[in-house]
């Protein structure tokens, strides 16, 4: 990954609490947590199970998208941690489109210096 990407990747942060359309309820669904959301305005209901469902419990705000796939990664041990990275990305981009997630802005932040200076 070049260091321009990994800036871009390091300084988006997305908040899914600012769309006040959109509900949210954990369940348990066949023994395992699924994230279960409700779009008031399309009327639409999604079913977030698996690494979907962590990761949306995930963005809050703080995070960036790097440090959302970390945290996935740390879960999951042996997973590719560049996987996982790559499905945190098309996840988010995904829901943002449906619009579940209402923006994301630039942090004061740099690459991490293993990325920029290789």
């Amino acid at each position: 990954m070049d260091c321009e990407k990994a800036k871009v990747l390091d300084s988006l942060v997305y908040v899914k609490k600012t769309m006040p359309s959109v509900l949210y309820r954990e369940e348990i669904l066949d023994g395992e947590p699924v994230a279960v959301l409700y779009d008031a305005v399309n009327k639409e209901m999604y079913h977030l199970k698996g690494n979907s469902s962590h990761i949306w419990r995930l963005i809050d705000g703080r995070r960036s998208v790097r440090g959302i796939a970390q945290a996935l990664a740390e879960k999951n041990p042996d997973a590719d941690s560049e996987l996982i990275l790559k499905d945190t990305v098309q996840f988010i981009t995904k829901i943002g489109r449906q619009g579940l997630i209402s923006y994301a802005y630039k942090m004061e932040a740099s690459a991490p210096e293993e990325i920029c200076d290789a």
